[in-house]
């Protein structure tokens, strides 16, 4: 697809995370023209992932370089589904409470009660206990398909939550918006 096309492209968001020299803390830059996160170094550009957006500007695909992609359906503008490939991940709730996280995969269901505090956060599933910092990083990191600090969904490949539906990059170990 030309450059022109992608940039008319509705909703679309790039991230461009620059790695320089030995530089252990990544930048992540925002780029509207193309909705690609890339990795850059002294060589050429690597896409790692590319993310696709709705008609409501709600974060609807995300394609990992070299892997499948994983499609998101929300209800109530709240993320209920996501579809990896064969498997299914479904967040059960009440009006405003996280109940269980279920797996669904070649018809085998598992399915992980969760707790979680005032903020939605999950702090524990069956056989798993988690702790965060005040600005959201989670120890142990558990499965990327639990929701995170205040039942945000943390991205796998950049381990940011992608706030406002998935435009504004919160990095919890910098404890920053990355803009």
């Amino acid at each position: 697809m030309p450059e022109s096309a992608l940039a008319d492209e509705v909703g679309s968001l790039a991230f461009l995370l620059a790695v320089q020299h030995e530089i252990t803390r990544p930048e992540l830059r925002f780029y509207h023209r193309l909705p690609q996160v890339m990795f850059m170094s002294s060589a050429s550009p690597v896409v790692l992932c590319t993310y696709h957006y709705d008609a409501t500007d709600r974060l609807a695909d995300c394609s990992p370089a070299g892997q499948g992609s994983d499609r998101f359906f929300y209800q109530q503008n709240r993320l209920a589904t996501q579809i990896q490939g064969q498997i299914q991940h479904t967040l059960l709730r009440t009006d405003e409470h996280l109940l269980a996280h279920l797996s669904v995969e070649n018809n085998q269901n598992d399915c992980l009660l969760l707790a979680t505090d005032q903020q939605q956060s999950v702090i524990a599933a069956q056989g798993l206990a988690f702790a965060y910092t005040p600005y959201g990083h989670r120890y142990p990191s558990g499965p990327a398909s639990l929701p995170g600090f205040t039942g945000q969904r943390l991205d796998p490949i950049t381990g940011h939550y992608l706030l406002g539906n998935g435009y504004r990059a919160f990095n919890p170990v910098l404890m920053r918006f990355n803009s």
